[in-house]
């Protein structure tokens, strides 16, 4: 039966790969499926299961430590997994538990006790927890050159789990801080003596995750290879040479002040270090092959599960990445790992839509001046070929990067016109050019091509549009930019005086008492957020307590709703209890989360990077509002400053200064965020912080005046 249902996933699992034409398109992955119960499970649950693992032979102080533990990483780790980067049932994950059936084929029980799931992050790592949790990164699945590659790394995480090396190393940190808590010029020290600690639970995990291996059937002349994948994880997966001229039109070519001739050779850092966690890779790498000698070369099988299968799902992580690094505003990255998929599929949708969703990207954080945000190295700071595209897009004027980012996402707006947030972007770029740079574009831009003018010194940004010039839709985003810029500045001047300085103060101030009056039918709240923090408890983050509360804070949301007839939809993980097969509403919220997070990290006016699908989403839910609520309840100790201007008013009036005194210190910040994703903006931001001490009415009421602002409608 097991046999069966093995080779019923495999087929599942091919046609899944194979559904995704690489030479045509790409889909960015989703989990799928039944939503695994550990993610749906309240982790308040988690933490008193976990706690039973503390036995009465313990000392008093580590099963203090422990459960200190235990309480910290059942709520970390499940916001982690209900953050919407974990992906399950997936292709991707589905191959790596079949890869875990082949290597504990020989141990049933210990597989039964593991999970292993997939995250959608660009660095090279995996990682596991002390309940069985076993994390793989996209990066690493994207490097990997085989499949017993992976079945090794999978072994040494296997390890971590069954050697509790989570909550030994959780104890033991604490233990060396209290031994050198006395000595405050101790700090170095203890860092050492922490890693040096670390360092040898890595060793003891490579020892018998070797043994794990062996006993797989897997090729163990593949493993050394490993610790080269991890000796240049800082560089891209591959060092393919980068040609700029992807990029270039016959009006926008790049000259030679663009092109860096030689890059920087790729180096292997030295990690071998008193500050590293982990011991050297050569170190690794020596008792391994030390380990190895005298054993029969060729023993063992690259590929037991499948060699085309793993070339699929490879493929797949690596154009995963390309999504990943837009996420994060990794724009440069984006577009390397996108030119380098396009030398083998160069008529992929996807790969033409990463190149102009990173060059609007990089525009817009140029003109908005925080170009080092999304650039933060200079480019010597980066290594292999990689090191040129950095070279290029710190060279460009302003002016050239605008014009490159205008015409590249015109065109691949034209491709694709059912995209509507590639026209916006498009738009948005175009406008911005006259907002930003070029007052007068009619008199700037240049019909003829660049032809013999490119020059070793020149730029080509008044060519850049050649004919597009002419084109209606184009002049017509061009007038907007002229209109836009003309009412900036009038406004500014006009702020600028007397009169409109009070006059904008009156307005602020107005806006403030007033609040906003939206007017809408139906707000959808994604992740509403409670946190409770109390710094005169020993634990701080009261992880229990949040969730307790956040359980009432959502309850409070639909009554609200319902008393102003506002209808109200919550979209999050904890609300799916009871419902693992919701998939669907999962996938919605990772979608939504994934757009709140961007636009907030934007901090900006600029089209999201996932726009389609958000409003895709919007469209299914009858809503284009989606709200971002929450609140923070702080209990602190009195202000030294409070203290001290106490001890004065306790001389003259004792029975009002003392009560000051032994007083603590209550706040609550609390905010609303409002967001209408079809016109990617905000139109709601309330934040408040105030003092308080019966909190429950304090946020209600603050949840109300929110959610009245989103239903009234404004006065005519």
């Amino acid at each position: 039966m097991g046999k069966f249902i093995n080779l019923i996933l495999f087929l599942l699992l091919s046609l899944s790969i194979t559904a995704q034409d690489f030479d045509v398109d790409y889909t960015p992955l989703q989990a799928q499926g039944e939503i695994p119960k550990e993610i749906i499970t309240a982790s308040a649950i988690k933490y008193e299961q976990n706690k039973e693992n503390i036995t009465r032979q313990d000392n008093r102080k580590t099963r203090k430590d422990k459960d200190k533990f235990y309480l910290q990483s059942s709520f970390v780790i499940d916001e982690m997994m209900r953050s919407g980067r974990i992906l399950f049932n997936d292709e991707l994950s589905v191959y790596v538990n079949q890869v875990a059936d082949k290597l504990l084929a020989h141990d049933s029980e210990l597989r039964k006790e593991l999970k292993f799931y997939v995250v959608k992050s660009p660095t090279v790592n995996a990682f596991a927890t002390d309940r069985g949790s076993i994390f793989i990164n996209i990066g690493l699945l994207a490097r990997l050159e085989n499949e017993a590659q992976l079945a090794y790394i999978l072994a040494h995480e296997v390890v971590h789990f069954q050697e509790k090396h989570n909550v030994q190393t959780y104890v033991e940190y604490a233990k060396i801080e209290r031994q050198n808590s006395y000595q405050r010029t101790r700090n170095y020290e203890r860092l050492v003596d922490k890693n040096n600690y670390s360092k040898e639970l890595e060793r003891e995990a490579d020892d018998k995750g070797l043994d794990i291996f062996l006993k797989s059937g897997y090729s163990y002349d593949a493993i050394l290879s490993v610790f080269d994948i991890l000796d240049l994880a800082h560089a891209p997966y591959t060092n393919m040479v980068f040609n700029p001229k992807f990029l270039e039109t016959p009006n926008i070519q790049f000259t030679g002040k663009y092109i860096l001739e030689e890059a920087a050779k790729i180096e292997p850092y030295e990690a071998d270090s008193d500050e590293s966690t982990h011991p050297s890779v050569a170190e690794r790498r020596d008792k391994l092959l030390s380990q190895l000698i005298g054993r029969p070369e060729g023993l063992g099988d690259l590929y037991l599960v499948s060699e085309s299968m793993f070339e699929k799902v490879r493929k797949t992580a690596r154009f995963e990445l390309c999504n990943l690094f837009i996420q994060r505003q990794a724009y440069v990255e984006a577009i390397y790992h996108a030119y380098v998929l396009l030398q083998e599929h160069p008529n992929n949708q996807f790969l033409r839509k990463t190149v102009s969703k990173s060059l609007y990207g990089l525009a817009q954080y140029r003109n908005a001046e925080r170009f080092d945000e999304v650039i933060p190295y200079g480019y010597k700071n980066y290594q292999g070929e990689i090191q040129k595209v950095y070279y290029l897009f710190e060279k460009l004027e302003d002016n050239d990067l605008n014009v490159l980012a205008g015409v590249y996402t015109w065109k691949v707006h034209q491709e694709f016109p059912e995209s509507k947030g590639l026209e916006l972007m498009a738009r948005d770029m175009i406008e911005d050019i006259v907002i930003f740079q070029i007052e007068e574009p009619y008199d700037y831009f240049k019909k003829e091509r660049i032809g013999s003018l490119a020059k070793a010194d020149s730029t080509f940004a008044r060519y850049g549009f050649g004919d597009l010039i002419d084109n209606e839709t184009i002049k017509e985003w061009l007038e907007n930019g002229i209109d836009y810029r003309k009412k900036f500045a009038e406004k500014d001047e006009y702020y600028s005086t007397k009169k409109g300085r009070k006059e904008r103060e009156k307005e602020i101030r107005e806006d403030g008492r007033k609040g906003e009056s939206l007017g809408l039918g139906k707000v959808v709240f994604v992740n509403p957020r409670y946190v409770e923090v109390n710094v005169r408890k020993e634990t701080a983050y009261r992880f229990v307590e949040s969730e307790a509360t956040q359980r009432k804070f959502k309850e409070w949301i639909r009554d609200n709703g319902e008393r102003l007839d506002l209808n109200t939809e919550i979209l999050d993980v904890n609300n799916l209890s009871g419902r693992a097969n919701n998939i669907e509403e999962y996938q919605q919220l990772v979608v939504m989360s994934d757009w709140i997070d961007e636009y907030l990290s934007h901090d900006m006016f600029m089209i999201n990077s996932n726009y389609d699908e958000a409003v895709a989403i919007a469209d299914e839910l009858g809503s284009d509002f989606f709200a971002s609520v929450g609140a923070l309840s702080y209990r602190n100790y009195v202000n030294p400053l409070k203290l001290y201007a106490g001890l004065g008013y306790y001389i003259f009036v004792p029975p009002l200064g003392l009560n000051s005194l032994i007083r603590s210190s209550y706040e609550s910040l609390h905010y609303s965020l409002v967001f209408d994703v079809r016109q990617n903006k905000k139109v709601l931001s309330e934040v408040n912080l105030v003092n308080y001490k019966g909190k429950d009415m304090i946020i209600r009421q603050n949840l109300h005046w929110s959610m009245l602002q989103m239903k009234r409608e404004a006065a005519e």
